[in-house]
């Protein structure tokens, strides 16, 4: 039997069989149990597919926002408001006519905004991604935009858009497409045509009359003897002999060479100055209702639908008067004439909504109920989410089937 050493009592292990069973029981006991780690990490996933879950789920429907209001805190902007300065809207836009220029507003909800942007320059900075579809009207163009900012430069015979940032089309019948998308740095202008020049013959300004040619009669003197008297010496007048028209033995009434007509020379104009079109008549008509003349202007509205019976404004004409015999009051049934008119000669699209609206208002008013009644079930059958919706059924409730 070996002697033990002692060295060989420094290898034996101190520690007692209890101790190692409760150390084992200890290490297992952690196995088991889930590391701080291992919760973080189950704790961030749970918290992702969280998040995940709330952005997927279908949230509640946002009340739509109200009509543009002035940044300052000013009412609403409203039909018939004129801008006519720099001006800051609630939603970030801005308005800035340079001077002498004029934008009036026709429509403004939480959805759409519709203005008349009147002759001049003006710059317009419209908040990308706003809910508003902006539609602004400049007599030959249309201009429609969501956000960007861009400059109409309106003339009566011309519309130039401008654009610095975004992109805006641009929709008239005197483009080759009837529309053109204008982007960041890029520019369209829309001119008129000019009307052609008629020929000479049709703007002479007195019939072409060819002189006739006149012979003269072939009468045979009689013989008859004259007597034998000595004639006075007397010198005879120096006088023309008439033309002598062979037809009617008169004189003809050919004018003398001096006043004969001759084709106008070609630095002359030919014939009269093409009419003005019915945007000038529009334009004065603007001018004379911002002079707070309402009856100029509807007597220059009418004088100027009378002399352009084809004229591609004709509806917005019709419109405008129907607004200017609106706001007069005194004849509710020729303001509704007037919108039932711009409806059937192609009001701007941008504007029939409202011209819909006010004919039904203004049939009300006159009392011509059957009629308010065909209209309003047009409008509710065209615009069905319209705001003026609840105004129409008031005025003109639908007849129950």
């Amino acid at each position: 039997m070996t002697e033990r050493g002692p060295w060989i009592e420094r290898l034996e292990d101190p520690v007692d069989e209890r101790a190692v069973h409760r150390i084992w029981r200890g290490v297992e006991a952690r196995r088991r149990a889930p590391s701080r780690a291992g919760l973080w990490i189950a704790g961030g996933a749970l918290a992702a597919a969280a998040a995940l879950l709330l952005w997927l789920w279908p949230s509640a429907p946002t009340a739509a926002p109200g009509p543009l209001a002035r940044a300052e805190g000013g009412a609403p902007l409203a039909a018939g408001d004129r801008v006519s300065a720099a001006v800051a809207l609630s939603d970030g836009s801005r308005i800035a006519p340079s001077e002498g220029a004029q934008v009036e507003v026709l429509e403004s909800t939480g959805e759409a905004v519709t203005a008349v942007v009147g002759e001049g320059r003006t710059r317009f900075e419209i908040t990308p991604g706003g809910p508003r579809r902006w539609s602004l009207e400049c007599g030959l163009a249309r201009v429609e935009v969501v956000g960007t900012v861009f400059t109409i430069d309106r003339e009566a015979s011309r519309v130039r858009v401008a654009v610095e940032r975004g992109t805006v089309l641009v929709r008239s019948h005197h483009l080759r497409d009837g529309a053109v998308r204008v982007t960041a740095g890029e520019q369209v202008e829309v001119r008129a045509p000019r009307p052609e020049s008629p020929s000479v013959a049709r703007n002479v300004g007195a019939p072409d009359v060819e002189a006739p040619d006149v012979e003269a009669p072939d009468v045979e003197a009689p013989d008859v003897e004259a007597p034998d008297v000595e004639a006075p010496d007397v010198e005879a007048p120096d006088v023309e002999a008439p033309d002598v028209d062979p037809a009617s033995g008169t004189e003809a009434a050919t004018p003398s060479i001096d006043r004969a007509v001759r084709p106008p020379a070609a630095t002359e104009p030919v014939g009269e100055p093409a009419p003005r079109p019915l945007s000038a008549w529009l334009r004065d008509a603007d001018q004379a209702r911002a002079a707070g003349d309402p009856a100029r202007a509807e007597r220059i509205l009418v004088e100027g639908l009378a002399l352009h019976p084809r004229d591609r404004d004709r509806g917005l004409a019709w419109f405008t008067l129907g607004r200017v015999r609106a706001s007069r009051g005194h004849d509710p049934s020729a303001a509704a004439q007037a919108f039932d008119r711009a409806l059937a000669e192609g009001a701007p699209r941008a504007l029939l909504d409202e011209a819909m609206t006010r004919s039904v208002e203004a049939h009300v008013a006159a009392g011509e109920h059957a009629a308010a009644r065909r209209v309003a079930d047009a409008h509710r059958a065209r615009f069905p989410a319209s705001a003026s919706r609840a105004l129409v059924d008031r005025l003109a409730p639908p007849v129950s089937p």
